[in-house]
């Protein structure tokens, strides 16, 4: 497909949600104009490395922890 995902109709969704399926497992770059997810870079028009929780400087589930008293 000449297709990137980021130029996908809803038809083409509809029609190839087989090939959708694939593109989507186990994303590894996101579009930085659209935040589609695929994983492979051929599949967005600007694509960018994902940046995992486990690689981020804070602890998103400090925030729910509530501090002793």
């Amino acid at each position: 497909m000449a297709k990137t995902l980021c130029d996908w109709s809803r038809k083409d969704i509809a029609k190839r949600a087989d090939l959708l399926a694939g593109i989507l497992a186990d994303p590894s770059f996101v579009c930085a104009k659209c935040a589609r997810c695929a994983n492979s870079k051929k599949a967005l028009c600007s694509p960018r490395k994902l940046a995992f929780a486990e690689t981020l400087p804070f602890d998103p589930a400090a925030k729910k922890k509530s501090p002793a008293a």
